[in-house]
């Protein structure tokens, strides 16, 4: 074995060959360490990692820089770096190269690269030389997007038209840029401060808001983000977006500082969109057709009022939910395929479908868009149901043609078809129905040429009016023994789903002899017109004998009553008891005598004489009357009761009368040791004037009821009550002469009310 001291001197020998070995082991170890480390990066690193040579050639690339550059390998390779550089970037890119060969130590620049596929991209690129080796080491990352955002930004502050400012609240100093001096139309030597800042907003609303603003954000430091109007310096309207926000320094505001942009176009625009949707919303909601609208998920954003009336489902519940969530019980069925179809395939949809639950038919039109889909739908339940009974309608159709004597036609007025049905042509006519069906010109050869051109005109004005179902005319059609015979043509016009007369069932009827009729009855008429107007003539006559009658006959009424009179007074003392009677009932017989001509007069003057009409107060008018019948009332002692009648538009001397008349037969036709009480009241209805006049007299039987408004019908002696029994029936003639009504309701011992009506629109 060796002895210690041995082993300590060949440690001390061999020691600086250890060192050396370790050091050199250490850097080979080293090297291979950073070489795998470089390996890795080289393989895995996402950017473009490159070694160039001195004569600018690729030399090494790593796989992420041939898929960023978009070639290949071998391209890279083969080709020198200029080449691969945008032609605009050539001069530029080569002059950073140079500056390597000057002796830079290092290199950043930006330039552009065409790709195999000729698309630009924007990279930035660091160079490191190597001049020992003769190598550059390039390393590059695509900037291609963030030089869009960049473009883009600049572009948009430009295009968004964005400012700065800033008010330095400690200095009180205000600063615009010239963006923010543009928007308000001032020029660089414009001094900003705080008030005449403030006082370019619109006055009113927008100013008091931005006052708010600036207020709350130095006291409370709250920042804002709000849309106004501003005027220029220029005097022109503008909408501004302003932002706001502070800084605070020991618990003060010291600066305010945001942006101004100019938003005028976009929000006149916004503005004129929402005018536009409020606009669509107001035809949306009257249009008669329902309206619903959907996204591509079926969540409904769009529900009409005559949506909510058709489906039974209000727009609070409809807006916001799916649409198969509230109407579960129709997914899978037709509708539903044809909504998913819509949308799936891009293609619109129109269809029919039964909704049981609601029982009605409705006729659907699916619009498919990039946001969903427009579905457009109405109620045809009435048409569906008026073809089903037109369908039925066809099946009793032909019975009918059979049992009826008119001649039944149907016309396909596409086609130009005729079917005429049942015997009733040839009955008429005297033409066998299918030999006429196979003339195409049957028809119009057979109508009178003076009429066809009118017929045919009116029909097509009725064909192209889509609100008219029926057909009517009167024309003269030549039957086979050649005759015209005038004939009623009516029918009834189908239509297709665009309103288009495309059939027509109907039925002619010979009303010839009707013909014959009417003018035989236009015949009559003009015989009775001028029997009319001789009658007329002759009343006018009648008249005039009344008036000269009644005023011949008064004279030798007065001379008689004059004389007996005399011969009362001369010979008086001569004559007997029974002459003074004699006497009494001579005179007497005169004066009843003058009275009924009077009385007859004013009947037959009864709307013959022209008055005006006239606002009348009827309380006033009741009252002069009572006080004209002051003494018949007072000898009675009579109660009188009037209810505050109305003020109306009449004629006054014809209603005076009537109650003149009705007011003293109340007096006259009292039980005995009864005192009268008379009432006089009204009501109204929307058209007319209805009166009362009622008492407690002696009463009518309802036999009688008639009777007491004809002329001379007296129910009593003159004895007992005097009168002429003319005044009911003058009351009735004034009253209907009106256009008014009078009746009474009367029963022995119990009195009587007269009541009448008066039109409020007296003509």
């Amino acid at each position: 074995m060796m002895a210690h001291g041995q082993k300590e001197k060949l440690l001390h020998l061999f020691t600086p060959l250890f060192q050396q070995l370790s050091t050199h082991l250490g850097a080979e170890i080293r090297r291979k360490q950073l070489e795998q480390d470089f390996n890795q990066i080289f393989s895995m690193a996402p950017d473009v990692i490159s070694i160039l040579g001195a004569d600018g050639y690729f030399k090494r690339i790593n796989p992420a820089g041939a898929v960023l550059l978009q070639y290949s390998n071998e391209e890279l390779l083969a080709h020198s770096f200029l080449e691969f550089v945008h032609p605009d970037d050539k001069l530029n890119t080569n002059e950073e190269l140079n500056n390597l060969n000057k002796g830079q130590a290092a290199l950043y620049f930006e330039n552009r690269i065409l790709t195999s596929t000729g698309k630009v991209k924007w990279f930035a690129w660091t160079f490191n030389p190597d001049m020992e080796a003769g190598m550059i080491f390039a390393m590059a990352r695509d900037i291609t997007e963030s030089k869009k955002l960049k473009d883009l930004l600049d572009n948009a502050n430009n295009l968004a038209r964005i400012g700065n400012w800033e008010f330095d609240v400690i200095n009180q100093h205000i600063y615009w840029s010239d963006i923010t001096r543009e928007i308000h139309e001032v020029n660089d030597h414009f001094i900003v401060d705080l008030t005449n800042g403030i006082n370019f907003y619109k006055a009113g609303k927008n100013r008091d808001t931005i006052m708010l603003a600036v207020e709350t954000a130095l006291t409370k430091g709250t920042s804002w983000d709000i849309e106004l109007q501003i005027i220029t310096a220029k005097g022109n309207e503008k909408w501004i977006r302003t932002i706001g926000e502070t800084e605070f320094a020991n618990g003060k505001c010291s600066r305010i500082y945001g942006s101004f942009q100019d938003i005028d176009a976009g929000k006149k625009a916004e503005l004129a969109i929402a005018e536009v949707m409020a606009e669509k919303a107001v035809i949306l909601e009257s249009i008669g057709d329902g309206f619903f609208a959907v996204d591509k998920n079926f969540i409904v954003t769009y529900w009409n009022k005559e949506a909510e009336r058709s489906l039974k489902r209000t727009r609070q519940q409809m807006l916001g939910n799916n649409l198969w969530d509230i109407f579960g019980d129709a997914i899978n069925s037709p509708s539903y395929i044809f909504y998913k179809k819509a949308i799936d395939e891009n293609e619109i949809q129109y269809f029919e479908i039964f909704y049981e639950t609601l029982a009605t038919w409705f006729d659907v039109s699916a619009y498919p868009s990039h946001n969903g889909l427009s579905v457009y739908f109405k109620d045809i339940t009435d048409k569906k149901n008026s073809v089903e009974k037109l369908r039925q309608s066809n099946e009793r159709y032909e019975r009918v043609a059979l049992a009826t004597s008119d001649a039944i036609w149907d016309w396909d007025i596409v086609t130009g078809e005729v079917v005429r049905t049942g015997e009733g042509f040839l009955k008429l006519f005297g033409y066998n129905a299918a030999l006429a069906d196979e003339a195409v010109d049957f028809w119009v050869t057979k109508v009178h040429p003076d009429d066809l051109q009118r017929v045919v005109e009116r029909r097509i004005n009725i064909f192209d009016n889509t609100t008219c179902n029926y057909w009517e005319d009167e024309y003269r059609f030549k039957s086979a023994s050649g005759e015209y015979k005038q004939v009623y043509d009516k029918g009834y016009i189908i239509r297709d789903e665009n309103g288009k007369a495309i059939r027509m069932i109907g039925a002619t009827q010979d009303i010839s002899k009707i013909k014959e009729n009417e003018q035989q009855l236009q015949l009559l008429n003009v015989t009775l017109q001028k029997q009319a107007q001789d009658l007329a003539v002759s009343n006018k006559e009648l008249e005039y004998f009344a008036s000269v009658a009644s005023h011949d006959l008064q004279e030798p009424l007065r001379m008689v009553s004059g004389f007996l009179a005399m011969l009362q007074n001369k010979y008086n003392d001569v004559i007997d008891e029974r002459g003074k009677q004699y006497i009494h009932f001579a005179v007497d017989g005169a004066n009843r005598m003058k009275q009924l001509i009077l009385d007859l007069l004013e009947f037959s003057r009864v709307g013959k004489t022209a008055i005006t009409k006239e606002v009348v107060d009827l309380s006033k008018l009741v009252e002069e009357i009572l006080i004209m019948l002051g003494k018949q009332i007072e000898e009675k002692k009579a109660s009188i009761t009037c209810a505050p009648l109305p003020v109306i538009s009449t004629f006054k001397t014809p209603v005076r009368q009537v109650f003149q008349n009705l007011i003293s037969n109340s007096l006259k036709y009292q039980q005995k040791d009864v005192v009268p009480c008379v009432t006089i009241s009204f009501t109204e209805t929307n058209d007319l004037w209805q009166f009362a006049v009622a008492d407690n007299g002696i009463g009518i039987s309802d036999k009688y009821f008639e009777k007491i408004f004809v002329l001379f019908q007296r129910l009593h002696n003159k004895d007992e009550y005097s009168g002429t029994g003319i005044g009911l029936a003058i009351t009735k003639k004034i009253i209907e002469n009106m256009g008014g009504e009078i009746w009474v309701n009367s029963g022995m011992g119990k009195g009587s009310t007269f009541y009448f009506t008066i039109p409020k629109n007296l003509q």
